[in-house]
């Protein structure tokens, strides 16, 4: 009962659907040919054959939560796999096309391999020890699945699931069940929640299942970015702002995007002259600019960086917050990066001053954390200022200003025209220092 393999247009492959009977009739075979060369096997013969760990029935439920996340090409460990049945089942049965790596002891070795031939489907087998680092490198994997009899709950879980984040790409999932009633050991729901928090993950589903030996939790949890961004999710505030501050006819004679984010920059810095703000203001530009235009306030750096981060969130772009300071104790300057299609990268923007800076070899922008690297080495050389203040001659001497990139804080969200209403995601941290950044979350990448 050998199926016929092809590859698609895509280069995946194409298995053939089995019935359920024929199905299970190969699976039996398949045990059966192996009952006897382990004293373990005994043992899988009967459960796996009476269909407690690897049939149609079993997988039905599982299967109903797990192709949902499935996509064509993505990338799935599947850990303490058994004889690697479940991603087989969702292969021949479901039809589905991935890369599909399953894990187990070594004694697992003969009879998966076996497997894999038998329903002909891309499956490969990994030797690994779940008490052992995972064989694999950083962000491998698009999903790891763990739906074992191992009973993990004896396992250092904390450390498999640190292990498990590492393996997983950004965005990542994780799928398992786990005994919280039946066994020694057990995590109760809140407990494995609490857990899977302090390993970064963020809990998306956590249903209890009944239909083995014990009480389960049925977990799948996200991975999370190392430094999640709040953004604003009201897009009809954004667009009302946009209409209300006529920015499209602000924009009308910019040839390209970075010409837009520039423009947008002059255009802000023109509202209004630095001076003190009114602490009572909310952060958002409909307040700021209000407050402004009827002479109640005047408005500083952090004004000028809130108006101008929800201009660009208006015409479409990615925009944040970052307090720049000479030293610690120093007084902090409030900047803006927003996010260039055109350089793909972040650049920052001074709408206080009116400024920018690139470059002065290749004119291209530069970022926060371009600036703070080539002050910190001194490599003033390495910088030009680009613009000019109606208010302040820092053309002058650009190192004054230069001298404030020495330390930074990112503010982690740019909601600040609905911030009272958004919830904040677990593990959310308020703001990301010099000191704790992570490079590709904060700067190589769109958040």
């Amino acid at each position: 009962m050998r199926q016929e393999i092809q590859l698609n247009s895509r280069g995946g492959y194409i298995v053939k659907h089995l019935t359920n009977k024929e199905f299970i009739s190969l699976h039996k075979e398949i045990i059966s040919r192996h009952a006897n060369t382990h004293w373990d096997w005994k043992w899988f013969q009967n459960h796996l054959i009476l269909g407690h760990l690897g049939l149609p029935d079993r997988f039905g439920w599982w299967a109903e939560t797990v192709v949902k996340h499935l996509k064509p090409g993505i990338k799935v460990l599947d850990l303490a796999s058994g004889i690697g049945q479940f991603g087989t089942y969702l292969m021949v049965m479901q039809g589905f096309t991935f890369s599909y790596t399953a894990l187990d002891l070594s004694v697992m070795r003969e009879v998966t391999e076996d497997y894999f031939r038998s329903f002909e489907v891309p499956g490969v087998f990994k030797e690994g020890d779940l008490h052992n680092p995972l064989p694999f490198g950083n962000e491998e994997f698009d999903m790891v699945w763990l739906f074992s009899w191992c009973q993990i709950e004896r396992l250092d879980c904390k450390k498999l699931f640190l292990e498990i984040n590492r393996v997983l790409k950004k965005n990542g999932r994780i799928m398992f069940n786990m005994a919280y009633a039946g066994y020694a050991n057990s995590f109760p729901p809140e407990d494995l929640r609490n857990l899977l928090k302090e390993t970064n993950f963020v809990v998306e589903i956590l249903t209890p299942d009944s239909s083995g030996f014990a009480t389960e939790n049925f977990v799948v949890a996200k991975k999370m970015n190392r430094y999640p961004f709040v953004e604003e999710p009201n897009k009809f505030l954004l667009n009302v702002l946009k209409e209300a501050e006529h920015l499209t006819l602000v924009m009308r004679d910019c040839q390209t995007e970075f010409d837009k984010i520039v423009k947008m920059r002059q255009w802000v810095n023109g509202l209004w002259n630095h001076g003190p703000p009114d602490p009572d203001c909310p952060l958002d530009a409909f307040c700021q600019l209000a407050a402004i235009r009827t002479g109640s306030m005047s408005g500083w750096c952090g004004s000028f960086a809130v108006v101008l981060i929800q201009f660009y969130l208006a015409i479409g772009l990615k925009a944040r917050s970052v307090s720049v300071g000479k030293a610690k104790e120093s007084d902090w300057h409030n900047v803006v990066e927003v996010w260039s299609n055109d350089y793909k990268k972040w650049v920052m923007m001074d709408p206080n001053f009116n400024i920018h800076f690139v470059d002065s070899t290749t004119k291209i922008p530069l970022n926060i954390l371009e600036l703070r690297d080539r002050v910190k080495k001194e490599q003033y050389e390495n910088i030009e200022l680009i613009g000019k203040s109606t208010e302040y001659n820092v053309q002058a001497n650009p190192k004054l200003l230069l001298n404030y990139f020495r330390l930074f804080s990112i503010y982690m969200r740019n909601d600040f025209l609905s911030r009272r209403k958004t919830p904040v995601p677990e593990g959310w941290q308020e703001s990301v220092t010099d000191e704790d950044f992570d490079a590709e979350t904060l700067w190589e990448k769109e958040y």
